[in-house]
């Protein structure tokens, strides 16, 4: 009799460690409220490369970059319904920008002091009380990011579902459509799948990966059409199991890749080739 019984104890001790897994809900949008205050250090980088050839032959190669850093304290003036913030005040420790290589510029005093608010599918921004230069703006375009009354993180890439280390779950494709157009562009999309991933939960922190691809489609400069677009992004967040905790720190980066040839056709077979990138670091503490 005690021969018998070692098979079925046996799987049972084989099972245990899935059976006990530990699972955890899935929370990543963390409500902030009006007054709230955290430490900021954000890094956005953004580049474009135009490949042009005629006939296979290489007529424009070219790339710019550039990279903002912006260091400071950040306090919430207004949120959205969802708790996000929608207008910010950031006192500047440092912001600086460095174009295609070059050593990074302060563009703003230590101890300035930024307003951004939400306006729409727009951000606006003053320094100092007055409103920023188009040059300025652009660069805080890559580092600020506030509500414009577009779906919660966990409405896009969370499940309610509680998950253990390593689960996947699928990403909803029209939650992400609607959130990707929900910016100033008049871009559309389609055709858009990808996964969230439980990666890991360590000192009581989850860490989250999502990745998602898909077609889009945008306004060209007159006399091109185009023939391909595509998007692929990445996104990583580190949220602590408490939801009464904000983020830690997050990372996207996305690329978008696309061809296009001239609306008049001529004598050569014109290519444009135009690869966009960008990706904002961003990490969070408390206010002193």
């Amino acid at each position: 009799m005690k021969a018998r019984l070692l098979l079925p104890t046996f799987l049972v001790v084989l099972a245990g460690p899935a059976v006990f897994a530990q699972d955890y809900p899935v929370q990543m949008q963390r409500p902030l409220k009006v007054g709230d205050a955290m430490t900021i250090s954000i890094t956005g980088k953004g580049s474009q490369a135009v490949l042009i050839t005629a006939d296979g032959v290489v007529q424009k190669d070219a790339k710019d970059e550039v990279i903002v850093q912006l260091d400071g304290v950040e306090k919430v003036l207004a949120v959205d319904a969802n708790g996000k913030e929608s207008k910010v005040s950031i006192t500047v420790d440092k912001l600086t920008v460095s174009e295609n290589g070059a050593e990074p510029e302060e563009i703003a005093p230590k101890g300035s002091e930024i307003i951004a608010t939400s306006a729409g599918k727009k951000q606006t921004y003053e320094m100092n009380g007055t409103l920023v230069s188009e040059a300025i703006g652009s660069a805080l375009e890559l580092v600020i990011d506030l509500s414009h009354n577009d779906p919660t993180n966990d409405e896009v890439f969370g499940t309610k579902e509680h998950k253990k280390k390593g689960d996947s779950w699928d990403l909803n494709g029209d939650a992400v459509k609607k959130a990707l157009e929900s910016g100033e562009d008049k871009v559309t999309f389609s055709n858009i799948t990808g996964k969230a991933t439980l990666d890991d939960v360590a000192d009581g922190v989850m860490k989250v990966s999502i990745h998602f691809t898909g077609s889009m489609k945008s306004p060209l400069p007159e006399g091109l059409t185009l023939d391909t677009a595509t998007v692929d992004e990445t996104i990583k967040e580190s949220c602590p199991v408490d939801a009464t905790k904000y983020e830690t720190d997050d990372l996207q980066e996305a690329t978008i890749v696309s061809t296009a040839h001239p609306t008049t056709p001529g004598k050569q077979k014109v290519v444009v080739k135009s690869t966009i990138t960008k990706s904002m670091a961003r990490k969070f503490g408390p206010a002193k």
